[in-house]
């Protein structure tokens, strides 16, 4: 994910001092050892992912809405 970061020219660190939350404390949402919905959200947009995607084990792939006709 850092290399992701890095390709859209963003590092960690400023990202983290964008929300005002540590280093530290974003490390530990990168781990898993802890969580932030709001700083989730923030790295999955900064690399252009959706959610499920760069967090599997805490977002499921969002079902396919059936059309209403």
């Amino acid at each position: 994910m850092k290399a992701e970061l890095r390709i859209s020219h963003l590092s960690l660190k400023a990202l983290g001092d964008s929300l005002g939350v540590t280093p530290s404390m974003m490390s530990k949402i990168l781990s898993r050892d802890t969580t932030s919905a709001r700083v989730e959200r923030a790295i999955a947009d900064a690399i252009g992912k959706p959610l499920w995607e760069v967090f599997p084990d805490r977002y499921g792939k969002p079902e396919p809405m059936d059309e209403v006709a």
